[in-house]
């Protein structure tokens, strides 16, 4: 049975972990020996996915660069991006929404890639059913594997505490989620906010000493399910922070690096758009740190480390709430890259950006003249333009990989659409790179075999995504 502590016994095991910065590091679990299980000589060692929630539009992020983005003008009167506004990618037929300037500029050093048409066979176009495919790394598994991918790999290679991390995430979030418990350290909030709040009702106490603050328990991993009582909850949280206090707070001391968004102010004309994404601020400042710490530390162990950004599921209002998104992802990347590269692991990093499916090539909402909706969004669809982008990723002039949709496909939806919901979730763009497969040279880029994490028969390819 878990420990309980008391307060005050709380307070003494902060207390512990509060010291110096050299005190923190020598309780941190580490391996620093290389090509070992949980250190394999891989060429990825910081691998970051950045999961948008509720279904992006690429056809929007990612606009056709040819004929073919007359034809989706069409199909989008009130939501469509003239072809001579694209961004071009060395004559890709893909190319960049006009907001994306800086992501332009990492393409023009050779460090983008995208993925057209990535998804699996038969998919749904269903949040939850869409999302449990990329949270497990499988559509079929058996239920003695039926948890999450990242928690598979955390499992089978013995991984850390330290080298896997879910910021801005739930403490549910499947991806983590092991048949008894959990992987890694998911933090609902920022690592630099982890303090000892005065919260009384979190544990019922009443004393001046203040309590255990339910933002730091959900900050730590290993809680029982849902069905738990209360307090047995609290108490094994406690008792792994004796163990996880130092981790969080040594990440929490390091100074990332500069030139992110502040959400703070109000002068920035971004300033709306910046102030409804302030948590993905966050959670890359805290990914920032979280890098900055292993290097520092001098740790060679990789680091996986998954962002939740959520309000992609835009069937209204789409020119304005994806415009804010881009704007903002386009102000991250920038310091992100520049910190990795003052750090020497730019080359080390690569961050993939995916959701759980495209939207419908279709605007929604009643329909005009010419057959096309204008509804100002798109309804679910099913395989999307997936983006990586790090030091080492092979971009230039193979910048684009996969099937897109042909001219003839566009423009034969637009004429024989119906508004029924079967042709909504049709009308989208061809399967071509299964999810699973990316996922997999993902992480075997950073050194794992892959074949216990990804046990499914799927189609292979050389998508060549890295140097």
């Amino acid at each position: 049975m878990p420990q309980y502590y008391s307060r005050r016994d709380f307070l003494r095991t902060l207390g512990k972990g509060a010291g110096s910065l050299a005190a923190m590091q020598m309780l941190r679990p580490s391996c620093l020996m290389a090509d070992t299980p949980n250190n394999p000589n891989g060429t990825i060692k910081y691998l970051i996915l950045l999961v948008m929630d509720g279904g992006y539009d690429g056809h929007t992020i990612f606009p056709f660069t040819d004929d073919r983005q007359d034809i989706m003008a069409l199909r989008r009167p009130t939501i469509g991006i003239p072809k001579a506004n694209v961004l071009g990618l060395n004559g890709a037929a893909l190319g960049l929404n006009p907001a994306l300037t800086g992501l332009h500029a990492i393409h023009g050093a050779g460090n983008l890639k995208l993925l057209g048409g990535v998804g699996t066979a038969g998919a749904s176009a269903s949040h939850e059913d869409a999302k449990q495919y990329y949270s497990d790394g499988g559509k079929s598994l058996t239920p003695s594997i039926r948890y999450g991918h990242i928690a598979r790999l955390a499992n089978t290679y013995s991984l850390n505490v330290n080298q896997v991390w879910g910021l801005l995430s739930s403490n549910t979030r499947p991806d983590f989620r092991l048949p008894n418990g959990y992987a890694g350290l998911q933090v609902n909030g920022k690592i630099s906010g982890f303090t000892y709040q005065n919260r009384d009702s979190d544990l019922g106490g009443s004393t001046a000493e203040g309590t255990f603050s339910r933002s730091i328990v959900t900050s730590v991993r290993g809680l029982n399910g849902a069905q738990s009582p209360l307090e047995e909850r609290f108490a094994q949280a406690i008792d792994r922070l004796e163990t996880n206090v130092p981790v969080i707070q040594a990440v929490a001391a390091r100074v990332p690096g500069t030139g992110y968004p502040d959400y703070n102010n109000g002068s920035d004309p971004d300033f709306a758009a910046i102030s409804n994404n302030k948590r993905v601020i966050d959670a890359f400042i805290d990914a920032d740190r979280v890098i900055t710490d292993r290097v520092a530390s001098s740790d060679t162990t990789p680091v996986i480390i998954q962002i939740s950004w959520g309000g992609f599921d835009d069937h209204a209002d789409l020119t304005v709430r994806l415009g804010q998104k881009m704007r903002t992802l386009d102000r991250l990347l920038a310091p992100f890259r520049a910190h990795m590269t003052e750090l020497g692991v730019w080359d080390k990093t690569a961050i993939y950006g995916y959701s759980e499916f495209n939207r419908t090539l279709s605007e929604n909402g009643a329909l005009n003249s010419e057959g096309a909706g204008t509804g100002g969004g798109t309804d679910h669809s099913q395989s999307n333009i997936h983006f990586l982008v790090g030091g080492r990723v092979a971009g230039g002039n193979t910048a684009v990989v996969g099937s897109l949709p042909s001219l003839e496909f566009i423009d034969m939806r637009r004429v024989n659409r119906t508004p029924s919901q079967s042709a909504w979730i049709n009308n989208g763009m061809p399967y071509s790179i299964d999810y699973r497969d990316v996922l997999s040279q993902l992480v075997q880029a950073m050194g794992f075999d892959t074949a216990p994490i990804y046990p499914e028969n799927f189609p292979h390819q050389n998508l060549q995504l890295f140097t």
